[in-house]
């Protein structure tokens, strides 16, 4: 194999040495710096490319111009960057290989070839993007070049894709894409790592498009998303409505940062997503799950990001299963900012899957999440709620610390649990368990080991087979709301409050209460410790029991006001 090395200059220098003690004493011998030619790789070389070999290695160390031609290699020729760069032309290789590093936006590549290493380096200044404030023209420029080096890069076997200092816009919107966006989006592709720093600032251009997907994640597995930070368009989007196929669209609350559908083992880390006109990341599936060509989002996780000012919510879940999200940080979810106003439902995380039932009472699943877990993160600041899950099953939310509500709507099998809740601004309530009916879908929940302070209300629940214990509720006018209720256990929770307002421990107020017990638990208030008014009075409650049974209320009693059925034990 020859090895050939395309210098363009070898300078040679010839050293003499000079003896003599005097000598020496006068004129000090001193190491003289080296002198690095820095323009090395721009000075033209004059090298004909027909001469390489099967086998070759080529070390690139200064500027060939193929002038338009096509070279095409003998096998197993392997190009290694050595400081040079290759232009206008194309390489044509037969199972050859390339240093990612020459790579660029003026060099075709072609044939069988694979990179020399499966970590590729994007380099700016070898592609042609166009940082800071730029046209549409240009932004879209941006996002297809974008694009293809991705494509490119894992067609010839990257693995990971590093991008260090880069500014700039990219038009992920189309006339094409009024209503759906993936198409125009920046898709992640299968077994493929993208890493950024924090010198790393992706940025939507601003659009008046309804949808878009910043970062798509489309039916692909294995991909991960690593450090950055993605800038949405929410305060300079266009949000005149917008009419498509007679169907006036005006919310424009569809514009997210990364947008997982159908994704498999997918880790989104590090990553700072701000400013969406939408969601920072929103996660569901293909189709939907009658479908045969169904396809769940599945083993997520997203880690040690931080969400911020997002127009709806931080992070949205609709579809999938098997979800970790933890060690994030939420903040301001669904405000208004001076330039554009937040729009519902506001959550710093919301999972909201969509489903109904048939003529006959049957649930159809248009969508589904469970199996989720919410660990370890922080929110502050939001609109609305922090956790929540609007419609899902078997979610566990534990070890959070918020300044909004945690809890859920029409859902099953939630472990809200070791969470800290402070409100900051005497918001309405700290937990929300369950809502009034359900139709049988509010079931198997729980409430337990946290810390719920300053609210109006601590926590408040309803529904069936429910679990409230171990709890500390301090400073809330009423430590426990209880709504229509139907075989709960209420005990061993901890409620006191310094303020000055007629304040509550345990409350019922117009409610069906049903095989409810409420024991051990330490109440200290100075109004009414466990008060019940106008319970089980609609026909068909006349026998519905509430069991009292030791609990500790610093002196107080039991209030019973125009109710039926409480029982003291």
């Amino acid at each position: 194999m020859k090895n050939f090395i395309f210098l363009c200059i070898v300078p040679l220098l010839l050293l003499t040495a000079c003896t003599g003690s005097d000598f020496e004493e006068e004129f000090p011998v001193v190491n003289e710096p080296e002198i690095v030619n820095e323009e090395l790789e721009k000075i033209p070389c004059d090298y004909d490319f027909n001469v390489v070999g099967e086998n070759d290695t080529l070390n690139i160390a200064c500027s060939h111009d193929l002038l338009g031609e096509t070279i095409v290699l003998p096998k197993n020729v392997f190009f290694n960057y050595n400081g040079g760069e290759i232009i206008n032309g194309t390489l044509e290789f037969d199972e050859g290989i390339i240093d990612g590093d020459l790579l660029n936006h003026k060099l075709t590549v072609k044939g069988s070839v694979k990179l020399e290493s499966s970590t590729f380096i994007f380099e700016k200044s070898r592609w042609g993007i166009t940082e800071g404030e730029v046209s549409d023209a240009i932004a879209l420029i941006n996002k297809e070049t974008f694009q293809k080096v991705i494509n490119d890069t894992k067609l010839y076997g990257a693995e990971i894709f590093q991008i260090d200092e880069l500014d700039a816009f990219f038009l992920v919107t189309s006339e094409r894409n009024l209503v759906l966006g993936f198409e125009t989006s920046i898709r992640l592709p299968s077994d493929f790592t993208l890493e950024m720093t924090d010198n790393t600032d992706l940025r939507v251009q601003p659009n008046r498009y309804i949808r878009y997907q910043f970062l798509n994640i489309r039916g692909e597995e294995n991909v991960n998303i690593d450090g950055g930070n993605l800038h949405g368009d929410r305060d300079y989007h266009d949000y005149t409505p917008i009419t498509v196929a007679e169907n006036t669209y005006s919310s424009h609350e569809w514009g997210h940062l990364i947008s997982i559908e159908g994704g498999q083992n997918v880790k989104i880390t590090n990553v700072h997503l701000a400013y969406a006109s939408g969601d920072g990341i929103d996660i569901h599936g293909i189709n939907f799950t009658y479908n045969p060509d169904y396809i769940a989002s599945k083993n997520i996780t997203i880690s040690d990001c931080v969400f911020d000012s997002n127009r709806r919510n931080n992070l949205s879940i609709t579809d999938g299963y098997d979800m970790i999200i933890e060690n994030n940080t939420f903040l301001n979810a669904g405000i208004d900012t001076p330039l554009s106003k937040g729009t519902a439902p506001r959550m710093a995380l919301d999972i909201e899957a969509t489903r109904t039932r048939d003529s006959e009472g049957n649930l159809v699943y248009y969508q589904r999440a469970y199996d989720i877990i919410i660990r370890n993160n922080i929110e502050k600041g939001s609109g609305n709620a922090s956790f929540y899950v609007a419609i899902g099953e078997d979610v566990t939310i534990v070890n959070n610390t918020s300044e909004k509500a945690i809890g859920w709507g029409l859902a099953s099998g939630v472990k809200v649990k070791e969470n800290i809740i402070t409100s900051l601004i005497n918001s309405t309530s700290g937990i929300i368990g369950g809502r009034p009916g359900g139709n049988g879908t509010i079931f198997g929940n729980e409430i337990s080991g946290n810390i719920v302070k300053g609210f109006v209300t601590g926590i408040r629940v309803n529904n069936v087979d429910l679990k409230v214990y171990e709890n500390e509720i301090e400073n809330c006018i009423i430590g426990i709301a209880l709504g229509d209720l139907d075989n709960a256990d209420i005990y061993d929770n901890s409620i006191s409050t310094e303020r000055d307002a007629n304040c509550y421990g345990i409350y019922a107020h117009i409610g069906s209460l049903d095989d409810v017990r409420i024991q051990n638990n330490k109440i200290e208030v100075s109004y009414k410790p466990i008060a019940f008014t106008n319970v089980n009075l609609e026909e068909g409650h006349e026998d519905n029991i509430v069991t009292l049974k030791d609990n500790d209320l610093n002196g107080g009693e039991v209030h019973i006001s125009n109710s039926n059925g409480i029982v003291e034990e």
